[in-house]
């Protein structure tokens, strides 16, 4: 690795519980990371994250909780409010932690925001011959898809003018952003 692809680093001491410690080593064993990598994950997480939830609001809910709601709505509603969530929330998001609203950001958003972060799906994201695709999986249903193919296609093309074709299935949604 290049000096200059290395990220700058700095050493903290922290004094952790026993119990903490322990519940530490057991969860990096299990993921397969050392202690630290996870350490860093978890402020990674915090950061980009969780010590956003009180400015904005945020709630954390099973989702089970928000499978009762969308299955009392019909598509349309569903659509119409991926939509205009979409167009603010991801915006807001990314004012919140001082990022510009351009392409790269708005990627960075949606896979460790949304995908790591907040746990609404998984996110590969696929960028070749010129072509930028999203493939989010999740296990929520095809209401969850449909939600979030609105709300991640409102952000590309109310934000950035962008048009995006999408697939939309039972636990996955493929999202095509169109760059031409």
């Amino acid at each position: 690795m290049s000096e200059r692809s290395r990220k700058k680093t700095a050493t903290r001491t922290i004094r952790l519980e026993a119990e903490q410690d322990n519940a530490l080593i057991k969860e990096a064993e299990r993921r397969g990371y050392s202690v630290n990598s996870l350490i860093g994950h978890i402020f990674d997480r915090y950061l980009s994250g969780y010590r956003y939830y009180d400015v904005s609001g945020m709630l954390v809910m099973s989702g089970e909780t928000i499978n009762e709601f969308l299955q009392r709505l019909e598509i349309s509603e569903i659509n119409e409010i991926g939509d205009v969530a979409g167009q603010s929330r991801i915006k807001n998001g990314l004012f919140q932690r001082g990022k510009r609203i351009n392409f790269e950001n708005l990627i960075w958003y949606i896979t460790q925001v949304l995908g790591e972060n907040h746990g609404w799906f998984r996110c590969d994201f696929l960028k070749d011959n010129g072509q930028t695709s999203l493939n989010l999986t999740h296990q929520m249903g095809y209401k969850w898809s449909a939600f979030l193919a609105s709300y991640i296609v409102s952000a590309f093309t109310e934000t950035l003018g962008l048009k995006c074709n999408t697939v939309i299935m039972n636990n996955a949604v493929n999202i095509e952003i169109i760059r031409s």
